[in-house]
């Protein structure tokens, strides 16, 4: 009978620890240090899925919805409310053998950490136990490699010092959280390893690929995107001088280059090509429309008001280059999506075309802008000095896909040093031309209209035709 009683009670008190290990929105504190201070053996009592109090309180660390970020400790109203953390560090430090018992899955708590992004638990769990980060699950998974698939930006920062090299080592016959990040395309957990010097470039997965194998057999022949995730990780490594595995370059290709599915690249090309096709009929009609509702209106005898100044030419210039462009990208689409042309053929058209129309866009907003300078100029000089100022913090998104690239920016510097300023310099001079030319041809045009050209009359031309 007493048997029985203490079996009862070892029962109802693992039950009351991970009962208050869950609730960690009440108050449980002195709950916690009571039974704590009655069996602290209780810490290491799994529930019926091997899961211990510290693998309740790591799981309740990040509050699941879209506004966890308002119930974090450092705004004032929140300094009385009870915060996981707290139950975390209060299970956590009254014992530490939790920290190398798995749960049934093979979890340890440094898993669960890593699986729901919980950075603060990683850090503390660390700093106590740094040998823990070598802990894998049944499948020979590390929290590292967990956080990787998981994409946890900051818990693969906050560990990487402390952790990297022994993954590095430790799972050379199986897969480095270097293969991972390339292999699922995570171009800023790619970037945060690169930039690591004591990460290695050329260890071999189970498939005897090192990262820059995978990285070609992740890309399909005949493919392109220049700013694709894919596309950068190959030329980073590649600028890092990574290796090939132990295999012919010729077998590696035909072994593991995608060849690309014909139809399926066909239904992308047709899908794409409509999208881009109506945008350049809008913008076409829209710089057709601009040529000829100029600012300012027109004179009595029909030139328009506004002629003569820098601004207007420049106007004239952008407009007319959004109107040729936009209708050359037309074109090239017309062709893309000609079903009697072969597939390479096309997507070359669809490419140009794909070029043009980003062309006609920067001409077009470039265009907007000078028209409302144009107007407001003399009204409100300030107003018309903010929208300039405006426009051009928007050009910035013109830079949207190179400053995805500055973490891969950063870890060429920290492998290669200053010759990977050259490297970055040229990507930016070729983007700012391959962007902004329209830009600068617009106002090169303007200074040669207003200055080197001298002005020539069509009234010769005009009694010549016999209309004078």
């Amino acid at each position: 009978m007493a048997g029985i009683q203490r079996h009862d009670s070892s029962k109802l008190t693992d039950l009351s620890i991970h009962d208050s290990s869950k609730l960690t929105i009440n108050k449980q504190h002195n709950m916690i240090d009571m039974l704590l201070g009655w069996n602290i053996d209780l810490t290491i009592q799994g529930d019926q899925n091997g899961s211990t109090p510290l693998h309740f309180s790591t799981s309740a660390l990040r509050t699941r919805g879209v506004c966890f970020w308002m119930f974090r400790p450092w705004f004032l109203w929140n300094r009385q409310v009870w915060h996981s953390s707290i139950l975390l560090k209060q299970v956590l430090h009254a014992n530490l053998a939790p920290l190398y018992q798995p749960d049934d899955k093979g979890f340890f708590p440094i898993h669960i950490a890593a699986n729901i992004g919980a950075n603060e638990a990683i850090i503390e769990f660390l700093e106590i136990c740094p040998n823990i980060a070598g802990l894998r699950d049944m499948k020979g998974i590390t929290f590292l490699h967990l956080a990787v698939k998981k994409e946890a930006m900051e818990c693969c920062r906050s560990c990487m010092p402390k952790s990297v090299t022994v993954m590095d080592f430790e799972h050379v016959r199986q897969c480095t959280p270097l293969h991972l990040s390339v292999k699922h395309s995570y171009q800023n957990i790619f970037s945060l390893l690169l930039e690591n010097l004591e990460v290695h470039l050329n260890l071999l997965n189970n498939n005897g690929e090192t990262p820059l194998d995978l990285s070609e057999s992740m890309i399909a022949a005949g493919s392109f995107g220049a700013w694709n995730p894919r596309f950068f990780i190959d030329a980073a490594l590649k600028y890092c001088h990574a290796k090939h595995g132990n295999r012919r370059l010729d077998h590696f290709e035909e072994q593991y280059i995608k060849i690309v599915d014909e139809q399926k690249h066909l239904q992308n090309l047709i899908n794409s090509t409509q999208t881009l096709g109506v945008g350049s009929v809008l913008m076409t009609t829209a710089a057709f429309a601009a040529s000829f509702t100029l600012p300012g209106g027109y004179k009595d005898d029909g030139t328009p008001v506004l002629s003569g100044r820098y601004v207007f030419y420049a106007f004239i210039a952008a407009n007319s280059l959004a109107f040729g462009s936009a209708g050359l990208s037309t074109i090239n689409i017309m062709y893309s999506g000609t079903a009697v042309l072969d597939v390479p053929l096309r997507s070359r058209h669809f490419l140009i075309a794909l070029y043009l129309a980003f062309s006609s866009v920067t001409s077009l907003a470039t265009a907007f802008v000078l028209g409302l300078y144009l107007m407001l100029a003399s009204v409100t000089p300030m107003t018309a000095t903010a929208i300039c100022v405006v426009a051009s913090t928007f050009s910035v998104l013109a830079y949207t896909d190179s400053l995805r690239g500055l973490a891969v920016a950063r870890a060429l510097r920290a492998r290669m040093g200053n010759r990977a300023l050259v490297i970055i310099a040229r990507i930016i001079v070729i983007r700012t031309a391959i962007v902004f030319w329209p830009l600068v041809a617009s106002f090169i045009w303007a200074e040669i209209s207003t200055k080197a050209i001298p002005k020539v009359s069509i009234k010769p031309l005009l009694i010549c035709f016999g209309d004078g």
